[in-house]
């Protein structure tokens, strides 16, 4: 073969099957995702993208992964052109998923729940279920490094999206603190952020509340049987204290959700949720039927990474500019029927009866 397309949702094993591939016919490896991002994981326009793909399946031999429906058929075109094979249900066969999304998957029974499930919504945590406030990773950082408040400078470009860990070390350097001893402060900051949260708890509840269609959006996604969590680059203490203050945690499963100190790189966090679903449910997580709600545009490209629906809501960012990071919709504010209503779209998603 010179020309192999593989096809899977997220976590149906294309990745590992590809680099198997590639090593055992010597051919030249692509991921589309590679291709798509570039700095701080912005997409490329959808043009040049698949202008790019056009070029690159014009040459010989190669090998091609990635899950992009809107320019799928520039690569599976070529295939007839010499020796081609494309491999979707392949990866089926080899890691015992399918790479089918969408309705006609919604009924499935899971081990370990009573009942079907719809699908499984994420959602982030600042800036889309309570507005984003900076004050308590400043406090945090300020303590842990022994600096006032006022010295603490944070990133431009590199906060919202991001997770505690890999904010907390680049700021401490943009407020002067050598690297060294800014990553030595790491291990010191989840015990001090914890009790800058539980000292804050009525600040928290006073200047943070809960975005208006917050809590009636759990509330009715679980009437329709989803099961719900987190994804957010806070550390797990910081996102527990703001869940259960604005009133938010009681239909959100946490020990499925992934968190900052899970991971520095929040572009690894969905393979928590995923591995941490698996164990609990007992059934490995169906990418085709899991969205992310969020906010910022690292929300958007943290969900295609890992093959997930995205909904970004345009608390911080006017819903037009959000857009240009192709989510799969885009809501201006949290209203329950529009945020159920873009959820079950998107997974087929059915009321548990």
């Amino acid at each position: 073969m010179d020309r192999v397309v593989i096809l899977g949702c997220g976590g149906s094993g294309k990745t590992f099957l590809a680099h198997h591939l590639a090593h055992l016919l010597g051919l030249p490896l692509t991921h589309l995702d590679s291709i798509y991002y570039y700095a701080d994981w912005n997409p490329l326009p959808q043009n040049e993208f698949a202008q790019q793909q056009r070029d690159l399946v014009a040459r010989p031999r190669w090998l091609i992964e990635g899950n992009y429906a809107g320019t799928r058929l520039i690569a599976i075109g070529r295939l007839h052109h010499g020796r081609g094979r494309l491999l979707a249900r392949k990866v089926h066969n080899l890691v015992g998923g399918s790479t089918e999304c969408g309705p006609e998957r919604s009924r499935v029974r899971m081990f370990g729940m009573s009942a079907a499930y719809a699908g499984l919504v994420v959602w982030d945590v600042d800036g889309t279920l309570i507005p984003a406030d900076l004050r308590w990773l400043r406090r945090a950082v300020a303590r842990t490094y022994g600096l006032s408040e006022e010295l603490i400078v944070f990133p431009k470009a590199r906060v919202h999206g991001y997770t505690d860990q890999s904010i907390v070390v680049e700021t401490a350097v943009a407020s002067g603190v050598s690297s060294d001893v800014a990553e030595e402060g790491v291990s010191r900051f989840p015990e001090v952020l914890a009790r800058v949260m539980f000292e804050g708890e009525q600040e928290l509840a006073r200047d943070q509340p809960a975005y208006p269609g917050a809590f009636d959006s759990i509330a009715s996604l679980h009437e329709h049987g989803f099961v719900q969590t987190v994804l957010t680059g806070n550390l797990r203490v910081a996102a527990e204290v703001k869940l259960r203050v604005s009133g938010l945690d009681r239909h959100l499963d946490l020990d499925i959700g992934a968190f900052g100190d899970d991971a520095r790189d929040r572009f690894e966090l969905p393979a928590v949720v995923a591995e941490r679903f698996a164990a609990r449910y007992g059934t490995m997580l169906d990418a085709c039927r899991t969205v992310v709600i969020g906010d910022a545009p690292n929300d958007i490209a943290c969900a295609r990474h890992a093959g997930f629906y995205v909904i970004a809501v345009a608390h911080r960012m006017p819903r037009n500019e959000l857009e240009q990071h192709s989510p799969d919709a885009a809501l201006d504010r949290l209203d329950t029927n529009m945020v159920v209503s873009a959820v079950t779209s998107l997974t087929g998603g059915i009321k548990t009866p």
